[in-house]
Parts: structure tokens; C-alpha cells; sequence
């Protein structure tokens, strides 16, 4: 019993650590086809919306970093939303299409490998990663500070469809 709480102590920390990277794996799918589908800027915000930011410009995609990356999460933001359903729909979900694609990628680096750090870092990936895509796959309307009153990627996939 003692083990399992340790991992699970072990776990958590390494999955909050490791939380900016999963968000911004995250956001770099649905910036992919809002890059492919539109002409204007496409920003990637990781961290508070309101703290001081760490910018990174790479052509066409900012990423912005706050210096509170641990404690909120990601948002991507293009000057102008295709008119095309399907290109809107491919930016919705393509934020849960590349968590899924770190889940697998993962999960498969993880038959080959034997170190047991590196081991735990990538479960903590897939851990991570998965929770992503199961709270962006929910057709919910989010109620926390950070997303309040936000539709998650299959709300917003939702109501395109009954457009």
C-alpha cells in the first residue's frame, strides 16, 4: 500500500511538472491546422492570460509563454476562423489528435526503453495526456476560472455540425 502512494506522490509530481508540455503538445495540434486553413497570425498561449510573457515567433505561429506556466493551461488563438466546416473542425480537434498521438508515441517508446526514470517520465506523458483528451473530448461548457464559460474542442465541433 505504502508503494502505491508513493508512485502515486511520484507520479503527480512529474504529470504537474511535465503539465506545460502536454498543453503545449496540445495546442500545437489545433495551431497545425489553423496554420494550414488560414493566412493571419496564429498565437499559442501557455501559462496566465494576464502574467508577463516569454515570446517565441516562428513565422507565422507565436508561442507565448507566462511565467505561471504551472498553473493554467493552453489557448490558441488564429486573426480569422475558416468559413469551411471541416476546416474548423480539423482546428477543434486537432488539439486531441496530437494528445493522442503523444499517448501512442509514448506508449511505444516506452516497450522499447529500460530505465526506470525515463519510464516514469513517459507514463506520466501518456497519464497526462490522456486526461487532456478526455477533458477536451466531453462536449462541456467549462466551469473553472481558467476555461470559465469555454466550450471544450467537441462542444465546439458539436455546434458546427448543427450550423
Amino acid at each position: 500500500m505504502i508503494e502505491f502512494i508513493i508512485y502515486f506522490i511520484v507520479y503527480y509530481i512529474v504529470i504537474y511538472l511535465l503539465h506545460p508540455i502536454i498543453i503545449l503538445v496540445h495546442e500545437l495540434g489545433h495551431a497545425f491546422f489553423a496554420l494550414l486553413f488560414t493566412k493571419g497570425q496564429v498565437n499559442i498561449i501557455i501559462g496566465s492570460k494576464k502574467s508577463k510573457k516569454y515570446t517565441l515567433k516562428i513565422k507565422r505561429l507565436r508561442i507565448s509563454f507566462s511565467k505561471f506556466i504551472f498553473f493554467y493551461s493552453g489557448f490558441v488563438k488564429c486573426s480569422k476562423m475558416p468559413v469551411e466546416k471541416y476546416k474548423r473542425i480539423l482546428i477543434f480537434i486537432g488539439g486531441p489528435i496530437s494528445s493522442l498521438l503523444l499517448i501512442l508515441s509514448c506508449s511505444y517508446i516506452l516497450m522499447l526503453i529500460d530505465s526506470l526514470v525515463i519510464e516514469i517520465v513517459l507514463r506520466a506523458l501518456i497519464y497526462g495526456s490522456f486526461l487532456t483528451f478526455v477533458i477536451t473530448v466531453i462536449p462541456i461548457t467549462y466551469k473553472s476560472k481558467n476555461y470559465k464559460g469555454m466550450k471544450s474542442d467537441m462542444l465546439n465541433v458539436i455546434h458546427i455540425l448543427r450550423e
